[in-house]
């Protein structure tokens, strides 16, 4: 069975469908016999009901394949299930791609295979949607979630993550006009975009995602091209739950699970990742001084992080040192009975230039 056809092998006529969802639910998996029934089962669980599942298999061969094509036989009206052809294992991508081309309704939720939502996760996403009709992303900070294992040691040590990176956290709630959160996430790396639902003909007109990025940094990819087009609103509530594998053992057997071994990890991985920033940059024209500051500091981080860490820490002292300069000149004033004064920031960034068609993958 090969993407755009379903379970049963009915071909995908959108033509024939009269009650599209407003939200199509993307589930990609590759051999996750394990978890993948309790990821959908907590897609069935949602507060709203207005959506679809499309389950698309990258050529697992441990089974997950029967229980996908399991649940799209249960509800065909509302799971569909979606492979390669050939049942090849192509890489996240295009796995992606695959799924949101099969796609009908006017949302994107990505959903990863061991992973979970919490019942309202779609409900708080599309009222945030309603209360922003100007955004074109809304996403919160992920759990990350030690506790599934049930081992003591595991217990209470779950957190928030995707808000805080290097020293800076995400002021939350917040809408972010582009390319400010792109800037953001390209200096530092945790803060990408994540558990996010956004407008399937945004992802489309940006191009889609990058089949040349099969594991690492596919998703930072896709959000650096629809965060250069659109408005961004960042929740401050976790609706995720993001599975940690905190035992080597649990590490070693989801390392065994990708049959795509030849992974680029690390600093490696971010580098080729800041590598196609750079020339997606380029090949589109899009000039802006914060976006080229984020690709200076993270070169750095990477390429020399002892001076990245000397840097930050001066410039945290220099922050420190202003603030007491500031209150005591403050305290000053008021001993004088002078009206403290107000002074207002703003930041302005130019009009993004239009982006054209993605940057070629052999330039990446």
């Amino acid at each position: 069975m090969t993407a755009g056809s379903v379970a049963g092998g009915r071909h995908d006529d959108r033509s024939n469908r009269s009650q599209r969802p407003l939200v199509s639910v993307v589930v990609i998996f590759c051999n996750e016999i394990d978890f993948l029934a309790e990821a959908v089962e907590s897609v069935y669980h949602q507060t709203v009901n207005d959506w679809e599942l499309v389950l698309v298999d990258d050529g697992s061969v441990d089974g997950s394949t029967d229980v996908a094509r399991g649940f799209a036989a249960d509800r065909p009206r509302q799971v569909r299930f979606v492979d390669h052809a050939e049942h090849r294992t192509l890489g996240m991508s295009a796995s992606r791609n695959a799924g949101v081309e099969a796609a009908d309704g006017r949302y994107i939720a990505y959903l990863d295979a061991d992973d979970r939502w919490l019942p309202e996760k779609l409900e708080r996403q599309l009222a945030a949607f309603a209360e922003h009709p100007e955004v074109g992303i809304v996403y919160g900070p992920l759990t990350r979630w030690y506790s599934w294992t049930g081992r003591p040691e595991d217990q209470g040590r779950d957190d928030l993550y995707g808000i805080h990176g290097d020293g800076y956290t995400l002021p939350t709630p917040r809408l972010f006009q582009p390319p400010e959160l792109v800037a953001l996430f390209i200096r530092h790396k945790d803060l990408v975009p994540s558990g996010a639902m956004f407008e399937r003909a945004l992802f489309l007109s940006a191009g889609g995602a990058e089949a040349a990025f099969t594991d690492n940094y596919e998703d930072a990819v896709a959000f650096v091209k629809m965060g250069l087009q659109a408005a961004v609103y960042c929740d401050h509530r976790a609706w995720y739950l993001y599975r940690q594998y905190p035992s080597p053992e649990d590490r070693r057997r989801r390392a065994v699970n990708r049959p795509d071994a030849a992974r680029v990890r690390g600093d490696a991985a971010r580098l080729r990742f800041l590598q196609w920033v750079e020339q997606y940059l380029a090949t589109n024209r899009i000039e802006d001084p914060s976006l080229a500051r984020s690709l200076r500091a993270a070169r750095r981080q990477v390429l020399h992080p002892r001076r990245h860490r000397l840097l930050r820490t001066l410039s945290r002292v220099s922050a420190a040192v202003a603030g007491l300069s500031s209150g005591a000149v403050h305290a000053t004033r008021r001993a004088v009975a002078t009206p403290k004064p107000t002074t207002t920031f703003a930041s302005a960034v130019a009009p993004r230039p239009g982006i054209g068609s993605p940057a070629d993958g052999d330039a990446r």
